[in-house]
């Protein structure tokens, strides 16, 4: 069976450029909206530089929350694309070979009833469509890994008859 880690050998290289993308528009982002003192204003001033200071902490602390964030919205899509590709998330088999699951799933409900309603089996008719069923199912669909049919009952098993 594959690791997780060679089913998907591109993910990781483009995850971490979506990253690294990621941060260098952040921080030129950062840069471009960095506050500035006008010229003609003292930075001596307490006000002014207190203002200042918020201004700058303000700024650093929506660059680091973005940055956490697009980081996360990465991990959580690279993690995301590695469970819907992967080959790992297959179940092993007794076999050696990966199950992935059905491929067709058919529901199908009894064939036709007689009418009398204390009849448990299948009608004539019922019967023929039932005969006709196994072979219209093998040659439409292929050959059927598993059949499930409802329970024998007291009052039917016309699921059982159709099967």
């Amino acid at each position: 069976m594959t690791s997780n880690k060679s089913d998907l050998p591109w993910l990781k290289p483009l995850a971490l450029l979506c990253a690294a993308a990621w941060m260098a528009f952040i921080a030129w982002r950062t840069w471009q909206g960095w506050p500035h003192l006008p010229v003609d204003i003292s930075a001596n001033d307490a006000d002014t530089r207190a203002a200042f200071n918020v201004a700058r902490l303000n700024q650093m602390m929506n660059a680091a929350i973005l940055t956490i964030v697009g980081l996360l919205v990465v991990f959580a899509a690279t993690a995301l694309i590695r469970r819907i590709f992967s080959s790992s998330s297959c179940v092993p088999m007794a076999d050696g070979q990966l199950w992935t699951g059905p491929r067709r799933i058919l529901l199908m409900r009894h064939a036709e009833k007689t009418g009398d309603p204390d009849d448990i089996h299948l009608s004539k008719q019922g019967d023929k469509r039932a005969k006709k069923l196994a072979t219209y199912i093998p040659e439409t669909f292929g050959i059927p890994d598993y059949i499930f049919a409802a329970a024998r009952s007291k009052r039917s098993i016309r699921s059982i008859e159709t099967m």
